[in-house]
């Protein structure tokens, strides 16, 4: 089947943008355009609601990465609760205020028993051998 000369110049939408944000990693035109209107709508967010947004977006960003970080590597998890359970008083001895850190322990404990699990279930690895395992048990009975 010949191609016509419209669909060997112009190509989809979809190949344009993965090109453009994704190959070229907004180094192009529209990547610098986006990057300014981002830019722009975060500065105007900023001053004309609360200047606590763009703070809340970066967190919120690095939360997510997190939660990528863990969900790929299940042993950060565990690192970062032990460490985050280690200097769990600090903020209110530093006189910052207390957060929900105790919350947040929880939350990194249960996402890293659930990464375990799914890296499991990725590996193809014998599932019943981990349920037998008395560490993995107290570990549910904690929970």
């Amino acid at each position: 089947m010949a191609r016509t000369s419209n669909q060997h110049i112009r190509p989809s939408l979809l190949q344009w943008l993965k090109e453009n944000f994704y190959t070229r990693k907004m180094n192009s035109v529209p990547g610098w355009i986006v990057m300014g209107l981002i830019g722009a709508t975060l500065g105007l967010l900023a001053v004309a609601v609360d200047s606590k947004i763009p703070i809340m977006i970066a967190a919120g960003f690095v939360g997510i990465f997190g939660v990528l970080i863990i969900l790929r590597f299940p042993e950060v998890g565990f690192y970062v609760s032990i460490l985050a359970s280690a200097f769990i008083a600090m903020p209110e001895r530093l006189g910052i205020g207390g957060g929900p850190l105790g919350l947040m322990i929880e939350a990194i404990t249960y996402l890293s028993f659930l990464a375990i699990i799914a890296k499991q279930y990725r590996e193809r690895v014998k599932v019943s051998d981990f349920w037998q395992n008395p560490i993995s048990v107290m570990f549910i009975l904690i929970i």
